[in-house]
């Protein structure tokens, strides 16, 4: 039980060190466009930094409140393939829905992938 508990701890403590090792290459401020699943364009800004960051999307939909909102996120992973981050929009107002999002680098200054609930996104690095 306690090499178990030992283990747990090691990982924790080593997973940040090696995660952030990766980061550096994703920080900084970056423009969002993201294709709705009604085909429609929303842009914005996304700023990472130290494990974490912003949301913050336009929308013009006055009737739902989780939307437009500027809501933090949070890194799960970040590698030279990958950068995986939750957006918490129930952070930003409660009730609203967190998403996933996982992209993958084109190059230094693009980011492609898509959301959970299946949106596509491009980030621009600015």
């Amino acid at each position: 039980m306690n090499k178990l508990i030992i283990m747990v701890i090691s990982i924790l403590i080593c997973s940040p060190i090696a995660f952030s090792e990766e980061l550096p290459q994703y920080e900084g401020i970056w423009k969002i466009k993201m294709i709705t699943a009604n085909g429609k364009t929303r842009k914005g800004v996304l700023e990472i930094s130290n494990q974490g960051g912003t949301w913050d999307i336009e929308h013009t939909n006055v009737k739902d409140d989780c939307k437009g909102r500027s809501a933090p996120i949070v890194i799960k992973e970040a590698s030279a393939d990958v950068l995986v981050f939750q957006v918490l929009k129930s952070k930003a107002l409660k009730g609203c829905n967190d998403f996933t999002v996982n992209l993958k680098p084109v190059n230094e200054s693009i980011l492609e992938g898509e959301s959970d609930n299946g949106r596509k996104i491009t980030l621009t690095k600015k």
